[in-house]
């Protein structure tokens, strides 16, 4: 399977008070795109500017990866935004996370019925750089995406703990038949 990455510069912005650990509320470095598993390691070669294309009849789905800064410590919520070619939230997804987390470990997430699976941020390396990651699969084979041809450059966006504007650059990638 063909591997594709979306990564953009690193940033952190948002210097406000500390989230329920240490990462400063509002830091992350960037969302990855992937047409496979999430990447534990990346040359810098491999990152590229220019947003991945994929072809939805190749594809079940995409993996988002959301990369936070090394130091991040203690439990946040990452809310990923999914916006269609034409700038509509397509759907949000919460990914409750922590350094170390217990297996089958859950957290009850204001807005959803049921508590959701918190995931262990795992340590991954971007060149030289190192990273805590958590990825969440996004479905794209037999959703409206296909049956309605929601073909074009979609957008990901990251927002950590709550926060009004996003923990990063927004990533893009290209959905075609």
């Amino acid at each position: 399977m063909r591997l594709c990455v979306a990564s953009f510069a690193l940033m952190s912005f948002l210097a406000g008070g500390a989230a329920t650990g240490q990462t400063a509320r509002g830091s992350c470095a960037r969302v990855e795109v992937t047409s496979g598993p999430p990447a534990r390691s990346l040359s810098s070669s491999i990152l590229v500017p220019t947003p991945p294309r994929f072809e939805v009849t190749k594809i079940l789905d995409l993996t988002f990866t959301v990369l936070l800064p090394a130091s991040t410590e203690g439990e946040h919520l990452v809310e990923l935004r999914v916006f269609t070619p034409d700038a509509q939230l397509y759907r949000s997804m919460a990914m409750p996370v922590a350094r170390s987390a217990p297996a089958n470990a859950t957290r009850k997430v204001e807005g959803y019925g049921r508590p959701l699976p918190q995931q262990a941020l795992t340590q991954v390396s971007r060149g030289r750089s190192l990273f805590r990651a958590a990825s969440t699969r996004f479905p794209v084979a037999g959703t409206d995406i296909v049956s309605s041809g929601l073909y074009g450059r979609w957008r990901v966006e990251a927002y950590l703990d709550g926060a009004e504007q996003a923990c990063g650059p927004a990533a893009s990638f290209v959905l075609h038949p």
